[in-house]
């Protein structure tokens, strides 16, 4: 693999999980009344 590739590949997942985090968020303002799970 080239290091590009790499790279490519590590910036995926860090935008996988900022993207789970940003749902979650999304999820409590949507629903501030419901207790976290």
């Amino acid at each position: 693999m080239k290091e590009t590739e790499i790279a490519d590949i590590m910036l995926n997942q860090r935008l996988t999980a900022v993207e789970a985090r940003l749902l979650e968020v999304e999820k409590r303002l949507n629903f501030p009344n419901q207790p976290p799970q």
